[in-house]
């Protein structure tokens, strides 16, 4: 027991809990993003719902064309076998805003942060490398 509470204890499984909790909110903002503000504008102007963009594979009933199934919901109710390629496009718009929001995030952190590194960095006055603060001696030409 004591040795899963030092493991649970450790700062690293703490934070990759926190990670995971900040991600799951992050991921249904995200969501919310696309569905509710990023989708429906796409939507008007492929003419529906994007969600319902869909092939019918197997009808249930025989002689059906997919011209009668004006939504997936009834194309479903109806019991047909469908390929619901609209449904995987909004998914796969959810990732790229997902990773596209991060990416953003993470950039502006590494901005941030290099922005606060410069602040103590000066020209060395042989090479004119940068070179920290404290540093005695250059590390690229040793002067």
């Amino acid at each position: 027991w004591t040795d899963f509470t030092d493991f649970v204890g450790k700062g690293n499984v703490v934070q990759t809990a926190i990670a995971f909790i900040v991600g799951g909110a992050f991921s249904t903002i995200v969501e919310s993003l696309v569905n509710d503000l990023l989708m429906p504008p796409l939507g008007l102007l492929t003419g529906a719902n994007f969600a319902d963009h869909f092939m019918v594979l197997q009808y249930e009933q025989p002689g059906k064309n997919n011209d009668e199934y004006d939504t997936l919901a009834e194309a479903i109710a109806d019991g047909a076998v469908c390929i619901k390629y609209g449904l995987f496009a909004q998914k796969l718009f959810d990732f790229l805003t997902i990773a596209l929001v991060l990416f953003l995030v993470i950039r502006t952190f590494q901005k941030l942060a290099r922005a606060a590194v410069d602040l103590h960095e000066r020209p060395c006055p042989e090479c004119l490398s940068e070179i920290p603060d404290r540093a005695k001696r250059c590390r690229f030409c040793a002067s």
